[in-house]
């Protein structure tokens, strides 16, 4: 069982035993959901390699009328270790950007992703990650760069000392996702490869 794996094609490529790919976007649409009570927005990748990520999160609002929502990507090229890249497209101008990635390690994707939408006009920008190893430094420093919120699930237990009494930080529990999925395994013949 594998949640929101970094490249799923490669994943798929170098495993031949039975797997169930959980993915976080539920968690995230109904967050999105509970924040903008049906306002425009702008769902944006920090990078190239993550857009498809971010084209299945939009399908769940597919049957949401009230909402209209565009796309963006902005670009991020990595060569001996320097990140650069300064392309954006896509619209954020005047409406709340939530920015959606598989991980925060360090930080700097989501900074430079940040710093993009708000130049190109965001009202809000929020951030959304399955996977993150925050300290109190990185948070500070998503804030500093123009984020409002930022917004992770516990698939690593987060630093308590990072998250506590931080009002910027909301940390989705994954276990009705497990439990859901090994209840229907464990009632099933057997496990299959599926993706939920």
């Amino acid at each position: 069982m594998t949640l929101d794996v970094h490249n799923p094609a490669a994943f798929d490529s170098a495993f031949r035993v039975s797997s169930i790919r959980l993915e976080a976007r539920e968690f995230f649409a109904a967050r999105i959901r509970d924040a903008l009570n049906g306002r425009d927005f702008a769902l944006v990748s920090p990078d190239i390699g993550g857009f498809k990520r971010v084209q299945l999160l939009a399908e769940l609002f597919e049957g949401d009328k009230a909402a209209a929502i565009s796309l963006a990507v902005c670009e991020k090229r990595r060569s001996a270790g320097v990140v650069s890249g300064g392309l954006f497209a896509g619209d954020v101008r005047g409406r709340p950007a939530w920015i959606l990635d598989d991980m925060i390690v360090g930080g700097g994707t989501m900074m430079r992703a940040t710093k993009q939408c708000r130049a190109h006009g965001a009202q809000e920008v929020h951030l959304l990650a399955t996977h993150a190893l925050l300290t109190r430094a990185t948070i500070d420093d998503l804030l500093a760069a123009g984020a409002d919120t930022v917004t992770i699930t516990d698939s690593v237990a987060p630093f308590p000392e990072a998250i506590a009494d931080h009002a910027a930080v909301t940390c989705v529990g994954i276990a009705p996702l497990v439990a859901d999925c090994l209840g229907e395994v464990l009632g099933a013949s057997g496990p299959g490869k599926k993706s939920r």
